[in-house]
């Protein structure tokens, strides 16, 4: 009996000890994505049984509460170099409409649906030759994309690395002083280790992006937030 109890302890605290390391993990700005990703689906069955999502993602923002925060932002960054342009999935921030990127997910043999939650698209499909990507959108009251969070897997580390580069020469074509590198993005570096990363970070008078790529052991992620105002 002893040894039951004593061994049903372990196990319990090793499946805590593993249970805080995930909860850890999704917190890192290496895990947030998936957490933003298991957070909907969590939303959903909660929604489904009649309870609303602990961390708020079931609350619609309205235009009126997003603007207000992109006014925040700008005001936040006004003494930095504006970027003149920032390319996304063949789509222009603060530029494209909803309309032009659901016909461009369907081109590319995805599909977008409405969210009811903190995004309002979500968009799904091979996109830019990866094995699947998912975006999650916003737009504002002209109907232009002005934030786009979302995860991009390739089997294959060399396209991985070739679409995180295509990415940051973008930004830094902007204005390099503004532009954090963080890491090695070759794909020997990337593909040496579990977890191996790099990141970008780029700060402008109208634009925000965050950009990573990581080595996540069955394929490889490159993960993207930008935030146009």
């Amino acid at each position: 009996m002893k040894k039951i109890v004593i061994y049903s302890f372990v196990s319990v605290l090793s499946a805590l000890v593993l249970l805080t390391g995930l909860i850890g993990f999704s917190h890192t700005p290496l895990g947030k994505p998936y957490l933003a990703s298991s957070v909907q689906k969590l939303y959903r069955i909660l929604g489904s049984a009649g309870q609303s999502c602990p961390l708020g993602y079931d609350q619609v923002l309205t235009i009126e509460q997003r603007e207000l925060n992109r006014l925040h932002m700008a005001a936040s960054a006004a003494q930095r170099p504006a970027a003149k342009s920032a390319s996304l999935f063949d789509m222009q921030m603060g530029q494209s409409t909803r309309t032009e990127i659901e016909a461009w997910a369907k081109t590319h043999g995805g599909e977008c649906k409405k969210l009811t939650s903190s995004y309002e698209i979500e968009c799904v499909g091979p996109f830019m030759g990866s094995q699947t990507s998912t975006l999650w959108l916003e737009f504002d009251r002209e109907n232009h994309v002005v934030t786009s969070r979302g995860v991009t897997k390739y089997n294959e580390v060399f396209l991985a690395s070739k679409f995180f580069e295509m990415l940051q020469q973008d930004l830094k074509s902007q204005a390099k002083n503004n532009i954090k590198v963080t890491g090695e993005s070759s794909p020997q570096k990337i593909e040496a280790g579990l977890l191996n990363q790099a990141s970008v970070v780029a700060d402008f008078k109208n634009l925000h992006a965050t950009l990573r790529i990581t080595n996540m052991g069955k394929d490889f992620a490159v993960t993207h937030e930008y935030l146009a105002f």
